[in-house]
Protein backbone atom coordinates (compact mmCIF):
# COMPACT_ATOMS: atom_id res chain seq x y z
CA UNK A 1 0.00 0.00 0.00
CA UNK A 2 1.28 3.78 -0.67
CA UNK A 3 0.12 6.56 1.10
CA UNK A 4 -1.26 9.45 -0.87
CA UNK A 5 1.51 12.37 -1.95
CA UNK A 6 2.87 14.07 -0.12
CA UNK A 7 2.27 14.53 3.92
CA UNK A 8 1.36 18.73 4.19
CA UNK A 9 2.59 20.36 6.79
CA UNK A 10 4.42 19.83 9.74
CA UNK A 11 3.84 15.90 10.57
CA UNK A 12 2.15 14.91 13.63
CA UNK A 13 3.16 11.70 15.67
CA UNK A 14 2.36 8.82 13.48
CA UNK A 15 3.85 10.79 10.33
CA UNK A 16 6.83 11.27 11.86
CA UNK A 17 7.32 8.12 13.38
CA UNK A 18 6.69 6.70 9.51
CA UNK A 19 9.22 8.69 8.56
CA UNK A 20 11.53 7.91 10.68
CA UNK A 21 11.28 3.78 10.41
CA UNK A 22 10.99 3.99 6.38
CA UNK A 23 14.30 5.70 6.56
CA UNK A 24 15.81 3.54 9.85
CA UNK A 25 18.87 1.11 8.80
CA UNK A 26 17.46 -2.27 7.95
CA UNK A 27 14.07 -1.76 8.10
CA UNK A 28 11.81 -3.43 5.17
CA UNK A 29 8.43 -1.80 4.44
CA UNK A 30 5.94 -4.62 4.43
CA UNK A 31 2.65 -2.17 4.31
CA UNK A 32 1.69 1.59 4.19
CA UNK A 33 -1.13 3.56 3.92
CA UNK A 34 -2.03 6.65 5.92
CA UNK A 35 -2.97 5.33 8.80
CA UNK A 36 -0.86 2.06 9.31
CA UNK A 37 2.87 1.10 8.48
CA UNK A 38 3.95 -2.61 8.81
CA UNK A 39 7.44 -2.91 9.10
CA UNK A 40 10.05 -5.64 9.33
CA UNK A 41 12.87 -3.86 11.45
CA UNK A 42 16.02 -4.85 13.16
CA UNK A 43 13.94 -5.74 16.01
CA UNK A 44 11.43 -7.27 14.74
CA UNK A 45 8.09 -7.02 13.16
CA UNK A 46 6.32 -3.75 14.16
CA UNK A 47 2.59 -2.17 13.56
CA UNK A 48 2.70 2.16 13.19
CA UNK A 49 -1.11 3.01 13.84
CA UNK A 50 -2.77 6.20 14.93
CA UNK A 51 -4.32 6.33 17.68
CA UNK A 52 -7.84 7.15 16.21
CA UNK A 53 -8.00 3.97 14.43
CA UNK A 54 -7.26 1.36 17.05
CA UNK A 55 -10.81 -0.19 16.56
CA UNK A 56 -10.53 -0.49 13.46
CA UNK A 57 -11.02 -4.09 11.89
CA UNK A 58 -7.50 -3.41 9.15
CA UNK A 59 -5.28 -3.12 12.37
CA UNK A 60 -7.05 -5.98 14.23
CA UNK A 61 -6.09 -7.83 10.97
CA UNK A 62 -2.52 -6.76 10.54
CA UNK A 63 -1.97 -7.97 14.27
CA UNK A 64 -3.96 -11.23 13.72
CA UNK A 65 -1.54 -11.90 10.87
CA UNK A 66 1.72 -11.07 12.40
CA UNK A 67 1.14 -12.24 15.81
CA UNK A 68 2.19 -15.73 15.63
CA UNK A 69 6.02 -14.74 15.08
CA UNK A 70 5.21 -11.59 17.81
CA UNK A 71 4.81 -8.16 16.63
CA UNK A 72 5.19 -4.68 18.73
CA UNK A 73 2.21 -2.34 18.15
CA UNK A 74 2.91 1.52 18.38
CA UNK A 75 -0.21 3.88 18.43
CA UNK A 76 1.10 7.58 17.71
CA UNK A 77 -0.91 10.79 18.49
CA UNK A 78 -3.19 11.70 21.26
CA UNK A 79 -2.60 12.33 25.10
CA UNK A 80 -1.95 9.62 27.36
CA UNK A 81 -5.44 9.65 29.00
CA UNK A 82 -6.99 9.29 25.49
CA UNK A 83 -4.44 6.18 24.80
CA UNK A 84 -5.74 4.34 28.10
CA UNK A 85 -9.21 4.86 26.98
CA UNK A 86 -8.50 3.52 23.53
CA UNK A 87 -6.19 0.35 24.67
CA UNK A 88 -9.05 -0.47 27.27
CA UNK A 89 -11.06 -0.90 24.18
CA UNK A 90 -8.87 -2.91 22.03
CA UNK A 91 -9.85 -6.92 21.90
CA UNK A 92 -6.63 -7.53 20.32
CA UNK A 93 -4.35 -5.59 22.62
CA UNK A 94 -4.39 -8.74 25.25
CA UNK A 95 -2.93 -11.42 22.97
CA UNK A 96 -0.32 -12.88 24.54
CA UNK A 97 2.31 -12.52 21.48
CA UNK A 98 1.64 -8.65 20.69
CA UNK A 99 3.32 -5.83 22.97
CA UNK A 100 1.59 -2.51 22.88
CA UNK A 101 2.93 0.82 23.17
CA UNK A 102 2.07 4.70 22.69
CA UNK A 103 3.69 7.45 21.31
CA UNK A 104 1.87 10.22 22.58
CA UNK A 105 2.00 14.00 20.79
CA UNK A 106 4.29 15.37 23.18
CA UNK A 107 7.13 12.47 22.96
CA UNK A 108 6.32 10.16 25.77
CA UNK A 109 6.24 6.57 25.04
CA UNK A 110 4.13 4.05 27.46
CA UNK A 111 4.17 1.49 28.98
CA UNK A 112 8.11 1.62 30.08
CA UNK A 113 9.21 -1.39 28.96
CA UNK A 114 12.71 -2.36 29.08
CA UNK A 115 13.47 -5.95 27.82
CA UNK A 116 13.33 -7.71 24.56
CA UNK A 117 12.45 -6.83 20.95
CA UNK A 118 9.60 -4.04 22.48
CA UNK A 119 11.90 -2.63 24.97
CA UNK A 120 14.17 -2.09 21.91
CA UNK A 121 11.94 -0.63 19.43
CA UNK A 122 10.87 1.69 23.04
CA UNK A 123 14.84 2.90 22.93
CA UNK A 124 15.08 3.49 19.12
CA UNK A 125 11.44 5.62 19.28
CA UNK A 126 13.07 7.55 22.22
CA UNK A 127 16.36 8.24 20.72
CA UNK A 128 15.33 9.41 17.49
CA UNK A 129 17.23 13.12 16.93
CA UNK A 130 14.59 15.59 15.92
CA UNK A 131 14.52 17.18 13.08
CA UNK A 132 12.80 18.62 9.50
CA UNK A 133 11.58 15.64 7.58
CA UNK A 134 12.84 14.76 4.31
CA UNK A 135 9.93 13.55 2.22
CA UNK A 136 11.58 13.20 -1.26
CA UNK A 137 14.31 10.76 0.20
CA UNK A 138 11.25 9.16 2.45
CA UNK A 139 9.67 8.61 -1.01
CA UNK A 140 12.66 7.79 -3.14
CA UNK A 141 13.31 4.70 -0.38
CA UNK A 142 9.96 3.22 -0.34
CA UNK A 143 10.53 3.10 -4.31
CA UNK A 144 13.77 1.38 -4.11
CA UNK A 145 12.01 -1.24 -1.58
CA UNK A 146 8.83 -1.48 -3.67
CA UNK A 147 11.53 -2.70 -6.88
CA UNK A 148 13.60 -4.89 -4.46
CA UNK A 149 10.76 -6.07 -3.97
CA UNK A 150 9.17 -6.96 -6.76
CA UNK A 151 12.81 -8.86 -7.95
CA UNK A 152 12.42 -10.67 -5.08
CA UNK A 153 9.20 -12.14 -5.52
CA UNK A 154 10.07 -12.81 -9.07
CA UNK A 155 13.02 -14.31 -7.69
CA UNK A 156 10.97 -16.87 -5.57
CA UNK A 157 8.10 -17.44 -8.37
CA UNK A 158 10.99 -18.67 -11.13
CA UNK A 159 12.64 -20.67 -7.90
CA UNK A 160 9.83 -22.45 -7.17
CA UNK A 161 7.93 -22.79 -10.44
CA UNK A 162 11.51 -24.23 -12.03
CA UNK A 163 11.45 -27.37 -10.00
CA UNK A 164 8.74 -29.87 -10.81
CA UNK A 165 7.77 -32.30 -7.25
CA UNK A 166 8.35 -35.28 -9.31
CA UNK A 167 9.43 -37.11 -5.71
CA UNK A 168 5.96 -36.04 -4.37
CA UNK A 169 4.28 -36.63 -6.73
CA UNK A 170 6.14 -40.36 -7.63
CA UNK A 171 4.96 -41.12 -3.39
CA UNK A 172 1.33 -40.18 -4.06
CA UNK A 173 0.76 -42.51 -7.20
CA UNK A 174 2.52 -45.23 -6.05
CA UNK A 175 0.91 -45.20 -2.61
CA UNK A 176 -2.27 -44.48 -4.52
CA UNK A 177 -1.44 -47.48 -7.09
CA UNK A 178 -0.12 -49.84 -3.44
CA UNK A 179 -3.75 -48.77 -2.01
CA UNK A 180 -5.49 -50.37 -5.34
CA UNK A 181 -3.71 -53.59 -4.09
CA UNK A 182 -5.07 -53.30 -1.05
CA UNK A 183 -8.82 -53.04 -2.25
CA UNK A 184 -7.97 -56.28 -4.23
CA UNK A 185 -6.87 -58.62 -1.52
CA UNK A 186 -9.68 -56.73 0.83
CA UNK A 187 -6.18 -55.86 3.18
CA UNK A 188 -7.90 -53.16 4.85
CA UNK A 189 -10.25 -55.23 6.62
CA UNK A 190 -8.18 -58.39 6.77
CA UNK A 191 -5.41 -58.52 9.53
CA UNK A 192 -3.83 -61.25 7.38
CA UNK A 193 -3.66 -59.64 4.31
CA UNK A 194 -2.78 -55.87 5.86
CA UNK A 195 0.56 -58.57 7.81
CA UNK A 196 1.49 -59.87 4.73
CA UNK A 197 1.75 -56.70 2.66
CA UNK A 198 3.88 -55.22 5.60
CA UNK A 199 2.37 -53.64 8.68
CA UNK A 200 4.40 -52.44 11.36
CA UNK A 201 3.77 -54.68 14.62
CA UNK A 202 6.39 -54.97 17.44
CA UNK A 203 6.68 -58.80 17.38
CA UNK A 204 7.61 -58.65 13.88
CA UNK A 205 10.65 -55.73 14.08
CA UNK A 206 11.65 -57.84 17.00
CA UNK A 207 11.93 -60.68 14.77
CA UNK A 208 14.33 -58.80 12.71
CA UNK A 209 11.58 -57.74 9.79
CA UNK A 210 13.10 -54.24 9.66
CA UNK A 211 11.61 -53.95 6.62
CA UNK A 212 8.36 -53.36 7.79
CA UNK A 213 9.25 -49.94 9.16
CA UNK A 214 9.19 -48.54 5.90
CA UNK A 215 6.74 -50.54 3.74
CA UNK A 216 4.28 -49.74 6.62
CA UNK A 217 4.30 -45.92 6.03
CA UNK A 218 3.38 -46.95 2.18
CA UNK A 219 0.31 -48.66 2.79
CA UNK A 220 -3.27 -47.20 4.76
CA UNK A 221 -6.06 -48.92 6.90
CA UNK A 222 -8.99 -47.12 4.64
CA UNK A 223 -10.30 -45.14 2.10
CA UNK A 224 -10.37 -41.83 4.12
CA UNK A 225 -6.87 -42.95 5.83
CA UNK A 226 -5.55 -42.85 1.83
CA UNK A 227 -7.24 -40.02 0.65
CA UNK A 228 -6.19 -37.52 3.66
CA UNK A 229 -2.69 -38.60 3.90
CA UNK A 230 -2.41 -38.65 0.18
CA UNK A 231 -4.21 -35.30 -0.28
CA UNK A 232 -2.05 -33.64 2.50
CA UNK A 233 1.14 -35.65 1.14
CA UNK A 234 0.47 -34.09 -2.29
CA UNK A 235 -0.32 -30.29 -1.03
CA UNK A 236 2.87 -30.42 1.64
CA UNK A 237 5.11 -32.21 -0.08
CA UNK A 238 4.70 -30.04 -3.42
CA UNK A 239 5.33 -26.85 -1.67
CA UNK A 240 8.51 -28.50 0.69
CA UNK A 241 10.01 -30.38 -2.39
CA UNK A 242 10.17 -26.80 -4.46
CA UNK A 243 12.16 -25.46 -1.94
CA UNK A 244 14.49 -28.12 -0.84
CA UNK A 245 14.36 -29.92 -4.12
CA UNK A 246 14.12 -33.36 -5.06
CA UNK A 247 17.50 -34.73 -3.29
CA UNK A 248 16.86 -32.88 -0.03
CA UNK A 249 13.20 -34.15 0.06
CA UNK A 250 14.04 -37.53 -0.53
CA UNK A 251 15.99 -38.07 2.64
CA UNK A 252 13.61 -36.34 4.55
CA UNK A 253 10.98 -38.13 3.81
CA UNK A 254 12.58 -41.47 4.15
CA UNK A 255 14.46 -40.79 7.27
CA UNK A 256 11.01 -39.05 8.91
CA UNK A 257 9.35 -42.47 7.86
CA UNK A 258 11.73 -44.38 9.89
CA UNK A 259 11.74 -42.11 12.56
CA UNK A 260 8.09 -42.11 12.97
CA UNK A 261 8.20 -46.15 12.55
CA UNK A 262 10.93 -46.01 15.20
CA UNK A 263 8.59 -43.89 17.87
CA UNK A 264 5.23 -46.16 17.33
CA UNK A 265 7.07 -49.31 18.00
CA UNK A 266 7.50 -47.72 21.24
CA UNK A 267 3.79 -46.75 22.01
CA UNK A 268 2.40 -49.43 19.73
CA UNK A 269 1.98 -52.09 22.27
CA UNK A 270 0.26 -55.45 20.41
CA UNK A 271 -1.69 -53.83 17.40
CA UNK A 272 -0.50 -53.14 13.93
CA UNK A 273 0.16 -49.73 12.33
CA UNK A 274 0.14 -48.54 8.45
CA UNK A 275 0.10 -45.03 7.02
CA UNK A 276 2.13 -42.34 5.98
CA UNK A 277 1.47 -39.81 8.48
CA UNK A 278 4.91 -39.99 10.22
CA UNK A 279 6.54 -38.71 7.04
CA UNK A 280 3.35 -36.34 6.61
CA UNK A 281 4.60 -35.06 10.16
CA UNK A 282 8.14 -34.58 9.41
CA UNK A 283 7.57 -32.76 6.10
CA UNK A 284 5.28 -30.15 8.49
CA UNK A 285 8.16 -30.01 10.61
CA UNK A 286 10.40 -28.77 7.75
CA UNK A 287 7.85 -26.34 7.00
CA UNK A 288 8.09 -24.79 10.37
CA UNK A 289 11.80 -25.18 10.33
CA UNK A 290 12.39 -23.66 6.81
CA UNK A 291 10.31 -20.58 8.49
CA UNK A 292 12.65 -20.01 11.09
CA UNK A 293 15.94 -21.04 9.85
CA UNK A 294 15.66 -20.59 6.60
CA UNK A 295 17.31 -16.78 6.61
CA UNK A 296 19.38 -16.07 4.20
CA UNK A 297 18.11 -19.06 2.17
CA UNK A 298 14.44 -17.94 1.65
CA UNK A 299 13.00 -14.46 1.60
CA UNK A 300 11.29 -13.03 4.87
CA UNK A 301 8.15 -12.53 3.58
CA UNK A 302 7.67 -16.14 2.05
CA UNK A 303 9.55 -17.63 5.72
CA UNK A 304 6.60 -15.75 7.38
CA UNK A 305 4.02 -17.07 5.69
CA UNK A 306 5.48 -20.83 6.02
CA UNK A 307 5.49 -20.18 9.78
CA UNK A 308 2.00 -19.36 9.66
CA UNK A 309 1.15 -22.21 7.44
CA UNK A 310 3.03 -24.98 9.52
CA UNK A 311 2.07 -23.49 12.95
CA UNK A 312 -1.66 -23.93 12.51
CA UNK A 313 -1.06 -27.41 10.32
CA UNK A 314 0.77 -28.67 13.73
CA UNK A 315 -1.97 -27.56 15.90
CA UNK A 316 -4.59 -28.49 14.23
CA UNK A 317 -2.86 -32.39 13.43
CA UNK A 318 -2.18 -32.05 17.04
CA UNK A 319 -5.61 -31.76 18.25
CA UNK A 320 -6.54 -34.91 16.09
CA UNK A 321 -3.13 -37.18 17.04
CA UNK A 322 -4.69 -38.86 20.42
CA UNK A 323 -8.22 -39.85 19.14
CA UNK A 324 -8.69 -43.24 19.32
CA UNK A 325 -6.98 -45.50 16.24
CA UNK A 326 -4.66 -42.74 15.58
CA UNK A 327 -1.17 -43.48 16.04
CA UNK A 328 0.30 -40.68 17.84
CA UNK A 329 3.74 -41.99 18.27
CA UNK A 330 4.37 -42.15 14.34
CA UNK A 331 3.31 -38.40 14.58
CA UNK A 332 6.13 -37.56 17.48
CA UNK A 333 9.01 -39.34 15.78
CA UNK A 334 7.94 -38.58 12.33
CA UNK A 335 8.26 -34.47 13.42
CA UNK A 336 10.91 -34.90 15.94
CA UNK A 337 13.36 -36.52 12.82
CA UNK A 338 11.73 -34.60 10.39
CA UNK A 339 12.53 -31.20 12.32
CA UNK A 340 16.02 -32.02 12.86
CA UNK A 341 17.13 -33.69 9.33
CA UNK A 342 14.98 -30.04 7.87
CA UNK A 343 17.42 -27.94 9.96
CA UNK A 344 20.57 -29.68 8.85
CA UNK A 345 19.05 -29.78 5.02
CA UNK A 346 18.51 -26.19 4.82
CA UNK A 347 22.46 -25.04 5.55
CA UNK A 348 22.68 -26.88 2.37
CA UNK A 349 20.71 -24.62 0.50
CA UNK A 350 22.14 -21.82 -1.63
CA UNK A 351 22.05 -18.16 -0.19
CA UNK A 352 19.14 -15.98 -1.26
CA UNK A 353 20.68 -12.44 -1.46
CA UNK A 354 18.35 -9.74 -0.53
CA UNK A 355 16.34 -8.18 -3.58
CA UNK A 356 17.57 -10.90 -6.05
CA UNK A 357 17.35 -14.50 -7.12
CA UNK A 358 19.39 -17.08 -5.44
CA UNK A 359 22.50 -18.60 -6.96
CA UNK A 360 21.94 -22.16 -8.75
CA UNK A 361 21.36 -24.91 -6.43
CA UNK A 362 24.14 -27.21 -6.96
CA UNK A 363 23.53 -30.49 -5.07
CA UNK A 364 26.39 -32.15 -3.56
CA UNK A 365 27.97 -35.46 -4.33
CA UNK A 366 26.94 -36.83 -0.75
CA UNK A 367 23.67 -35.66 -0.70
CA UNK A 368 23.03 -36.86 -4.19
CA UNK A 369 24.50 -40.53 -2.48
CA UNK A 370 21.99 -40.45 0.48
CA UNK A 371 19.43 -39.68 -1.77
CA UNK A 372 19.99 -42.76 -4.42
CA UNK A 373 20.30 -44.61 -1.19
CA UNK A 374 16.62 -43.20 -0.01
CA UNK A 375 15.91 -44.02 -3.37
CA UNK A 376 17.03 -47.34 -3.05
CA UNK A 377 15.39 -48.17 0.31
CA UNK A 378 12.19 -46.82 -0.85
CA UNK A 379 11.99 -49.37 -3.61
CA UNK A 380 12.57 -51.96 -1.53
CA UNK A 381 10.01 -51.30 0.80
CA UNK A 382 7.70 -51.16 -2.35
CA UNK A 383 8.94 -54.65 -3.41
CA UNK A 384 8.40 -56.35 -0.44
CA UNK A 385 4.89 -54.93 -0.15
CA UNK A 386 4.39 -56.35 -3.19
CA UNK A 387 5.81 -59.47 -2.72
CA UNK A 388 3.80 -60.00 0.06
CA UNK A 389 0.53 -59.01 -1.93
CA UNK A 390 1.51 -61.87 -4.29
CA UNK A 391 1.93 -64.72 -1.74
CA UNK A 392 -1.13 -63.41 0.27
CA UNK A 393 -2.87 -63.61 -2.99
CA UNK A 394 -1.09 -67.42 -3.56
CA UNK A 395 -2.13 -68.94 -0.26
CA UNK A 396 -6.21 -67.85 -0.32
Amino acid sequence: MQPHDPYLGDPGAYEALVHDFVLASGSQVLALDNDHLVVRSAHGPVIVARLAVTGESALAGLVTALQASGVVVVLAGGSEAEGEVVLGSAAWAAAPSVTVMHLTDDGSVLPELTGGSAGAVRAWILARAPGAPDWPRFYAQLAKQSALKGREQAGVQARLLARTPWVTRSLVVGMGALFLLELLIHAPSDNGAMWSMGALTQRAVAAGEYWRMLTATLLHGSILHAAVNLYVLWRLGDLVERELGPERTLILYVLAAVGGSGMSLVFLGDHASVGASGAIWGLMAAQLVLGVAGAGKLPGDLRQRMRSAAGQNLILNLLISFAPGIDWGAHLGGALVGGVWAWVLTGTLPAWPEGGAPAPDRVSVPLRVFAFAAAGLLALALAMGLNGTFWYMMSV
